[in-house]
């Protein structure tokens, strides 16, 4: 089974005053630190959908040039975003079975989460090849979050369901027999980080779960 990661990090970051994409912790930006969880856990090829300052975040990040999706339209919402790198990867750009995709602004996301949901993912996979599930969620503590995988066989139905407000959740609370939840607590922490004081907590941590 191969898995395309797929970063969504394509917002301006209103309440950070720059895009997250670019913000720097502990000698990283969060696009580096995203992008080697999803390496880590085996994911490949790697594609990122980029939107606001996009040329400073290329010129920022020159060993991810090849992984780059603009989304003209980031401004409307994040599902705008993960419509863009579903439509890109359902167009011929990936040959994996699944992409998982997590958020640019999820630093303490680890590898070992996102290596569980794939295992999740594998098991998922019947003999003639199809699969007994389309999503594979992860959970910390019975709240949903990140990372997502979606199989390849709904990219397209997917992509063209997707609203900018809403993104894939009505998507999957319409398809509640084809999504596997898995456990992950204690792999890591998926909170958001959004606002200064959440950045200037993150700093003051003394432990780095994510390496």
């Amino acid at each position: 089974m191969t898995v395309t990661g797929l970063i969504l990090a394509a917002g301006e970051g209103r309440r950070m005053g720059l895009p997250k994409a670019l913000i720097e912790w502990r000698n990283r930006t969060f696009l580096e630190r995203a992008a080697d969880t999803l390496a880590s856990a085996g994911c490949s090829p790697l594609r990122i959908v980029i939107g606001a300052r996009a040329e400073s975040v290329k010129a920022r990040h020159p060993s991810l040039q090849d992984a780059f999706i603009e989304n003209p339209d980031w401004s409307r919402g994040m599902g705008t975003s993960l419509r863009a790198g579903l439509a890109s990867l359902a167009s011929g750009h990936s040959d994996s079975d699944w992409a998982a995709v997590i958020l640019v602004d999820q630093p303490l996301l680890t590898p070992a989460a996102v290596e569980r949901a794939a295992a999740t993912a594998a098991a998922s996979t019947l003999h003639d090849g199809a699969v007994s599930k389309t999503v594979v969620m992860a959970a910390y503590d019975g709240e949903r979050s990140h990372p997502v995988l979606f199989h390849r066989s709904i990219w397209t139905d997917l992509a063209e369901s997707l609203t900018p407000e809403v993104g894939a959740r009505h998507y999957i609370r319409s398809h509640p027999d084809r999504v596997a939840e898995v456990d992950c607590s204690g792999l890591g922490d998926p909170t958001d980080i959004d606002t200064p004081d959440q950045l200037e907590a993150l700093r003051r941590k003394r432990t780095d779960r994510t390496g």
